[in-house]
């Protein structure tokens, strides 16, 4: 069995939460990493769009892997949304000392303007130990 260990305890962001679960299946190499939903996200006020992507990014030694997004979400007033999508990364067991993934909401800035603006959603650090 795989034990996932959270190594940095940061303080609690005013920023807002997302949710997401971590799942490691050591048979198909294969971490699995649910983003379930949003709670107290801080939206920019300046436009209109509530709607939000969330990206997770897998980062092997601090260099970004595999970047995956999910699709557009609308945001509630409480800066709450149900995302609820799944993303799969290929992770040998020797891997998962210098794998880390990080998880951040994104907003688009207007419905003319190409790009995005990020809420830091948090970083979480994998760490493997058999028992």
């Amino acid at each position: 069995m795989l034990c996932l260990l959270q190594e940095i305890q940061d303080p609690t962001s005013d920023l807002g939460e997302i949710l997401v679960s971590l799942l490691y299946n050591e048979n198909l190499n294969r971490l699995t990493v649910t983003v379930i939903e949003t709670r107290g996200l801080k939206m920019d006020t300046t436009t209109t769009r509530r709607e939000l992507t969330v990206r997770v990014t897998q980062e092997r030694a601090c260099r970004g892997v595999r970047a995956r997004r999910t699709a557009p979400v609308e945001v509630q007033d409480d800066g709450s949304a149900l995302v609820s999508e799944c993303f799969h990364f290929r992770l040998r067991p020797d891997e998962l000392h210098t794998t880390s993934v990080t998880v951040q909401a994104l907003q688009p800035l207007s419905a003319c303007a190409k790009g995005e603006r990020s809420n830091d959603a948090g970083f979480v650090r994998i760490r493997g130990e058999y028992l």
